[in-house]
């Protein structure tokens, strides 16, 4: 665990990678607040298909926001778009959106 990595390290963690979000209450319209990794100039290797609403929420967000961290950004969503708006055959939330040329690949709130 983090804790135990400290104390054998000394070092602190400030990001994980990996943590999956699989629960629809981590859906990035499950509340305001998402984190976004960014992989400038990608085009996204599995872009989700959602619906125009919450793609023009999320895309919003995404734009506006003011984080200038060049790897992941954290973003306040105010535009209302669907929770239940993903697809449910596979078992986590992997939410990527091509907005311009960059990818934005939706993250655990830790990562």
């Amino acid at each position: 665990n983090v804790k135990k990595f400290y104390s054998l390290t000394g070092h602190y963690v400030y990001a994980i990678r990996g943590l999956a979000m699989e629960e629809l209450h981590e859906h990035p319209c499950s509340k305001p607040k998402s984190r976004w990794e960014i992989s400038t100039g990608v085009t996204c290797p599995s872009a989700t298909v959602l619906n125009a609403d919450t793609v023009t929420a999320l895309t919003d967000a995404i734009t506006k926001s003011f984080d200038s961290n060049p790897f992941v950004k954290d973003v306040t969503r105010t535009l209302l778009c669907d929770p239940s708006d993903y697809d449910d055959s596979t078992d986590e939330l992997d939410i990527q959106l091509q907005i311009g040329s960059d990818c934005y690949t939706h993250v655990h709130p830790d990562h």
